[in-house]
């Protein structure tokens, strides 16, 4: 299953919906890893804007901290897979 993203872009609206748009495209064409969704395809600015991207199931972070207060043992597991997910990527 995909995911397609597609920025509204609105005429004479902040040009930084456009470069973080791009920004997004070119980096993640270049990461990998199990904590990053793969890149399929995209969709040129120009024509039809969108990127593609490998759907990943599962909780998001968001709706674990709706539950806090979590136990300590489970706080330090969310913690660690973080921090093994923010090295891979700050390695590529």
């Amino acid at each position: 299953p995909l995911l397609l993203k597609i920025p509204f872009l609105d005429p004479g609206g902040d040009v930084s919906v456009i470069l973080g748009f791009e920004a997004e495209e070119l980096i993640l064409k270049r990461l990998s890893g199990p904590h990053v969704p793969r890149f399929a395809a995209s969709g040129s600015l120009a024509k039809v804007p969108y990127i593609a991207m490998e759907f990943v199931a599962g909780v998001g972070l968001a709706e674990l901290t709706n539950g806090a207060p979590q136990p300590p043992d489970e706080v330090a597991r969310i913690g660690a897979e973080i921090a093994k997910a923010l090295a891979a990527l700050h390695r590529q």
